[in-house]
């Protein structure tokens, strides 16, 4: 904003310092009224219609019949995995700033689950 001279976002907003290109004059009054447009273009229903081609693309029959339980159970236990990762690198970050011996018990049992159930 500083490089077109405007110094608060006060002055920035309702400006109308910009012009659209090739959007129609009906999408213009309505959803950005007094905004300057010479050249017209796409309406509303071709700009929903653009909006719903990668959605179409991601959520078809055939995508949704292609993915499985196992699928979702991967991405649950990735997101249960990573949830788990934050909170082992907080307790190490909280024990040894503070040394809490205790906090880092806590730790070693999340970041060693195995070793702890086998008796080390």
């Amino acid at each position: 904003m500083s490089k077109m001279g405007i110094s608060t976002l006060r002055s920035y907003r309702s400006s109308q310092i910009f012009e659209a290109v090739g959007v129609h004059r009906d999408v213009i009054d309505r959803y950005f009224a007094g905004t300057t447009s010479r050249i017209g273009g796409i309406g509303i229903g071709e700009i929903a219609e653009e909006v719903l081609i990668p959605h179409r693309k991601a959520f078809t029959e055939v995508h949704l019949r292609r993915s499985s339980r196992k699928e979702f159970y991967s991405l649950q236990e990735k997101r249960r995995k990573a949830r788990m990762e934050s909170e082992t690198i907080s307790l190490l970050q909280w024990s040894t700033r503070t040394g809490d011996r205790d906090k880092f018990r806590e730790y070693s049992m999340l970041a060693t689950p195995t070793m702890h159930h086998i008796g080390f």
